[in-house]
């Protein structure tokens, strides 16, 4: 059941319905339930509500795929864009100067200091004999791309403008807009589609805005937990003789006001939240995913794990919505395994989605990768930063 748009309405000025107060316990006078037990039954503190009942619901043109409320169905990605024409743009590789022996010294005072067993005497009176630089280069490969989905979500209806199919067919899933709060950093973004509004009677409460309490079963009253429906208890005389007596806790009647509704009966409906109607729309989820590939070229003996924990100097970096690899003649050492590493993120990660931007990288780390040939007091030894 739904509400007809203002083109079907016998009232044309109805639509959407006026929302009204909320419904409150005690409101509205006694409500008699139909097929109410007999006699109160126990008391459950434990007892919860019953499960919410999502409204049934029209498909909307373009979001026929759309899952059912609280469900969010996969998209599949828009056809890729054409691949970018031209020449790409110019490159330009910073320069990084060389460590000399001061730096190399203490670099080593600086990793002694972190070791509380370790002397720095040989690291102050060491003899550096040979420098030997080894450059590493970090190519880093970052691939921010989007994945969407649809599905139905709903409100309790407060009264307002409501956006409708009557307004327009909604916009497609791809061609909304919606832009991330912050590039290549993984985050979600969740948008009502427009004109996908509808206002629908709550069907879980059939348009009360109130359901059966489910702790008395509508009776508002529940058996005393004291005297277990007798209405009298046992309670010890000061001579220590056990007499019986009224219950002091129901008054004698074996029953007391239920704690959930307050011996109404009723409680406010648990999915329209007393407002009786629902506003149903679709809504489009954005996922923002940054995929990382890297390849490291080291020509030492250094693991490359620690390559790329270090900091360096980025000579290169290019951010751009088609993947664009640095030229081989600029890097010379990364073209082969940077291509794999390329194309292999490329057919990892394009299903299910559609790339937003690209960003090339390279890190050259000098530090890291520097070898010393050292002499102390008549030990040759190597020493790599």
């Amino acid at each position: 059941m739904a509400y007809p748009p203002p083109g079907g309405a016998q009232n044309p000025g109805q639509y959407p319905p006026p929302a009204g107060p909320a419904w409150r316990p005690g409101q509205g006078g006694q409500f008699q339930w139909d097929n109410l037990p007999n006699k109160p039954v126990r008391d459950n503190p434990n007892a919860q509500p019953p499960p919410i009942q999502t409204p049934q619901i029209q498909p909307i043109p373009g979001y026929e795929a759309a899952r059912g409320f609280g469900q969010f169905a996969p998209l599949p990605p828009p056809p890729p864009p054409p691949p970018p024409s031209g020449q790409p743009p110019p490159v330009h590789f910073e320069k990084v100067g060389q460590l000399n022996e001061e730096e190399c010294r203490q670099a080593m005072l600086d990793f002694v200091s972190r070791n509380c067993c370790y002397g720095k005497k040989p690291a102050k009176e060491m003899t550096i004999t040979q420098i030997l630089s080894s450059t590493a280069l970090h190519y880093t490969l970052e691939s921010f791309c989007e994945k969407r989905s649809t599905g139905y979500q709903y409100e309790p209806y407060r009264g307002g403008v409501v956006d409708g199919p009557e307004n327009g067919p909604p916009p497609g899933p791809w061609a909304m807009t919606c832009q991330p709060n912050k590039q290549f950093e993984d985050h979600e973004k969740m948008l009502e589609v427009p004109h996908t509004s509808t206002i629908k009677p709550c069907e879980h409460c059939s348009a009360r805005g109130f359901i059966r309490c489910y702790r008395c079963d509508g009776i508002g009253s529940v058996i005393c937990v004291i005297c277990d429906g007798e209405g009298v208890s046992l309670e010890p005389t000061p001579e220590g003789n056990m007499v019986r007596r009224r219950c002091r806790f129901c008054g004698g009647d074996g029953k007391r006001s239920c704690s959930t509704c307050g011996g109404d009966g009723r409680v406010t409906c648990t999915t329209c939240r007393g407002f009786r109607n629902l506003r149903c729309y679709v809504m489009l989820t954005v996922t923002f995913i940054n995929h990382l590939d890297d390849h490291i070229v080291e020509r030492s003996d250094m693991p490359d794990e620690l390559v790329r924990d270090v900091s360096g100097k980025v000579i290169f970096e290019q951010i751009m919505p088609q993947k664009v690899m640095p030229k081989k003649r600029a890097i010379g050492l990364i073209p082969e395994k940077g291509r794999s590493t390329r194309s292999r993120g490329r057919g990892r990660y394009i299903s299910g989605g559609r790339y937003s931007l690209v960003k090339n990288e390279v890190e050259k780390k000098p530090v890291p990768s520097t070898d010393q040939v050292l002499w102390w007091p008549s030990v040759l030894m190597m020493w790599l930063i």
